[in-house]
């Protein structure tokens, strides 16, 4: 038996909301340090540091991810010997 048209249509709908939880999330991440500074200097605090309203796994998990890169950069960043030769 054959899918009907509306849950493959759903089904497509629910992987784009996947990757585009995944994709704010992993971008919030990012930027969530620089933000993190201005709201302690009382700048932008219109502007949250975590998204409430896109709660979900994906999301969490490319916020990890992105708050996570800059400080995997620093603390991996001496330990990668150079593929360039003296």
């Amino acid at each position: 038996m054959a899918a009907s048209a509306p849950s493959v249509r759903v089904a497509k709908e629910e992987k784009k909301l996947v990757l585009e939880n995944f994709l704010w999330g992993l971008f919030n991440g990012i930027t969530a340090w620089p933000l993190l500074v201005l709201h302690v200097f009382t700048i932008w605090d219109k502007y949250p540091v975590y998204n409430v309203v896109r709660d979900s796994g994906w999301y969490q998990f490319g916020f990890l991810i992105g708050a996570g890169s800059p400080i995997a950069g620093i603390l991996t960043g001496n330990r990668i010997p150079s593929l360039r030769r003296h």
